[in-house]
């Protein structure tokens, strides 16, 4: 499982795709190989880090070995904290906080891991990414519907897994995507989470990349070039300037915010057709 340190943005992006999107981009591709399709369940934690249980973290850290002082220090650590509220000379009496890890600790991505620890793995027929609270959840199936039978015990046990150590799925941000090349593939699948139905939708933004149903990559190509057309604008502004940046700054400023638009997630949309490129 990875980590949202503030590593310069092409180098991670970069290797976070070729990483975790890769894997699925090209099971996706091996399913349209074989004629068969991918069935996909996009799945967001809710406020994560806020609501990590405390106890159950202590417990799962020294289940691994982890005691003495150290695991002391890190009760300390997340005990006695609270939070108020100020507006101008007015502040709010402090209210406890009983749970989470603290946003913008350098401790707390481990921390959150370490909560992960025992998330449910992949099976034979069912393939689980993990990153932070972005999980994906997919299986290559001959009909869409088959889903329904390898999918959904894959999404019952990350229900248990959730409702034991006081996780929540956001309904509202949860999606699934039928990736298929079939002109009639049948009805969608009926998966469900916490008694919610996750809806189909026919793209999807996961971990930066824009994922659509038949991966012709339309949608991701639309958002990368609108968002290069902004800075371009951007460039023409700073360019007209008699006081503007020096050549090298413009270089400099291109390749960290236009060339790694581009490059990012380029071996899985790179596959497109030149129409669409």
């Amino acid at each position: 499982m990875s980590t949202r340190f503030r590593q310069p943005r092409f180098l991670w992006q970069t290797h976070l795709f070729q990483s975790s999107s890769s894997s699925s981009f090209f099971d996706i591709k091996h399913s349209f190989n074989q004629k068969r399709s991918t069935v996909a369940t996009f799945l967001d934690i809710n406020k994560a880090y806020d609501t990590v249980w405390i106890q159950g973290l202590l417990f799962k850290m020294a289940k691994k070995g982890i005691a003495g002082s150290f695991l002391g220090w890190i009760k300390e650590f997340l005990s006695g904290r609270s939070m108020s509220v100020r507006i101008g000379s007015v502040t709010s009496i402090p209210a406890p906080v009983e749970n989470g890890v603290p946003q913008g600790a350098v401790l707390s991505p481990i921390l959150f891991n370490i909560m992960l620890i025992d998330f449910p793995p992949s099976t034979p027929v069912t393939k689980i990414l993990l990153y932070t609270d972005d999980v994906l959840l997919y299986s290559m199936v001959k009909h869409p519907a088959d889903a329904e039978v390898t999918l959904q015990p894959a999404l019952d046990k990350v229900r248990r897994w959730e409702r034991k150590w006081k996780f929540r799925f956001a309904p509202d941000k949860n999606a699934m995507v039928v990736f298929t090349r079939a002109h009639k593939h049948g009805n969608d699948p009926l998966l469900y989470l916490d008694g919610h139905r996750i809806p189909s939708q026919p793209t999807f933004k996961f971990l930066g990349l824009w994922f659509d149903s038949k991966l012709l990559w339309k949608s991701h190509i639309v958002h990368v070039t609108n968002r290069c057309l902004n800075l371009k604008n951007l460039f023409s502004i700073l360019t007209r300037s008699k006081a503007g940046p020096t050549t090298q700054t413009l270089v400099l400023l291109y390749k960290n915010l236009v060339r790694s638009l581009m490059d990012y997630g380029a071996i899985a949309y790179g596959s497109a057709s030149k129409t669409n490129l």
